[in-house]
């Protein structure tokens, strides 16, 4: 997992991103197989958890229907 400097400037705030994806991957690890890669090419508008849940919820969704 990897945040560009030039999508997200402020370490912190790449740092945090980085701790909730971790997070929402270990809840719900019995869900997911194999590797997974997660490129940026935006920062989100809000860094809260349940905003990065809610669009992680939508690609797992997305990702069983294939």
């Amino acid at each position: 997992m990897s945040i560009p400097k030039k999508v997200v400037r402020q370490a912190a705030k790449r740092n945090r991103i980085k701790r909730c994806l971790r997070e929402y991957f270990r809840l719900h690890q019995e869900e997911f197989s194999g590797d997974i890669v997660i490129r940026w090419h935006k920062a989100p508008k809000t860094m809260s958890y349940q905003n990065l849940a809610l669009a992680l919820e939508i690609l797992r969704k997305h990702l069983r229907g294939i």
